[in-house]
C-alpha cells in the first residue's frame, strides 16, 4: 500500500454492510488535527458516502436528526444489558450501544450506565465504554464524574482504551469538563509507545486550551519535541494544539 501512514488509495477496511471499519477513527483523527480534505482518501471504493460517519447532517447543535432508531433498539433493554454482571450480556449491550451512538442516537441513561463499565476486567468492555463515553461528550452528552473514570483508562494497558481515553478527555473539555490533572495524564500520553495515543493526546491538549482556557507549562516543551516527529498527524496535531495554548500563553 502506498500514501501516508500507511494508508493506500482504497480502503481496505470495508464491512459487509458497506460500512468502513475505520472509516470513523480516521474521521475523528482527521477532524482533530484539521485534516478534513483528506476525508475523501478512500474515495476509489466510493462507499464512505453511505457510511454514517461522512453524513453531514448526522447530529447537529446536539440535535439527533430525523432517522428511525437503528434496528428498532430498545434503550431499557440496553441499559438493562450494560448493567448486568454477566460479562457477555455487557458486550452486546455495548455493540448494540455503539450502533445507536454511530447512527447519531444518544441518551443520558446511557452515560450512566456505562461510567462504571471503565472499571472492568474484561478489555472489550473497557475498550467499548471508553470509545462510548468520547462519543457521548461528542453529542454534549458528559458527566464530570467521566473525568476520574477516563483518568484510570490512560494507564490502561491497551493502547485502544488510551486512545479511547483521551479522545474523551478532548471532547468533554468541549462541555468545559476537565481539570489540570487532565493535562498532566494527557502530558503523559504524548510519550506513549503507541503513536495514534500520542496523536489524539496531543489534539486533546489542544481542546483543553481552546474550549476551556486552561493549559500547563509543560505541555509546551513536550509538544514541541513531538514537532520533530516522523509522523505528519502528529506534528500538525502538535501545532495545531501548540497554536491554541499561545494564544493564552503569548511567547
Amino acid at each position: 500500500m502506498e500514501g501516508k501512514e500507511g494508508i493506500g488509495p482504497r480502503c481496505i477496511w470495508l464491512t459487509r454492510d458497506g460500512r468502513c471499519a475505520n472509516c470513523k477513527a480516521r474521521r475523528y483523527r482527521f477532524d482533530a488535527i484539521g485534516m478534513k480534505e483528506r476525508y475523501g482518501e478512500c474515495g476509489d471504493q466510493g462507499d464512505h458516502l453511505i457510511c454514517v460517519f461522512y453524513r453531514p447532517d448526522l447530529f447537529r447543535d446536539g440535535v439527533a436528526a430525523d432517522r428511525s432508531t437503528p434496528r428498532s433498539m430498545d434503550l431499557e433493554s440496553m441499559v438493562v444489558g450494560l448493567r448486568s454482571p454477566d460479562v457477555f450480556d455487557c458486550r452486546a449491550a455495548l455493540e448494540d450501544t455503539k450502533e445507536f451512538l454511530e447512527a447519531g442516537w444518544a441518551d443520558r441513561k446511557l452515560l450512566l450506565a456505562i461510567l462504571p463499565l471503565t472499571s472492568s476486567e474484561d478489555l472489550q468492555v473497557r475498550r467499548d465504554a471508553s470509545w462510548c463515553l468520547g462519543k457521548l461528550a461528542l453529542f454534549k452528552l458528559g458527566d464530570p464524574r467521566s473525568v476520574d473514570s477516563l483518568l484510570m483508562l490512560t494507564t490502561d494497558r491497551d493502547a485502544g482504551v488510551r486512545s479511547n481515553a483521551a479522545w474523551a478527555l478532548g471532547e468533554l473539555a468541549g462541555m468545559h469538563i476537565g481539570d489540570a490533572i487532565s493535562i498532566e495524564a494527557l502530558n503523559i500520553l504524548l510519550t506513549d509507545d503507541d503513536r495514534e495515543v500520542r496523536c489524539i493526546a496531543a489534539w486533546a491538549l489542544g481542546r483543553m486550551a481552546d474550549k476551556m482556557r486552561v493549559t500547563s507549562p509543560s505541555s509546551v516543551s513536550l509538544l514541541e519535541a513531538v514537532l520533530r516527529d516522523e509522523s505528519e498527524y502528529l506534528r500538525k496535531g502538535a501545532a495545531w494544539s501548540l497554536e491554541r495554548i499561545h494564544r493564552l500563553r503569548p511567547l
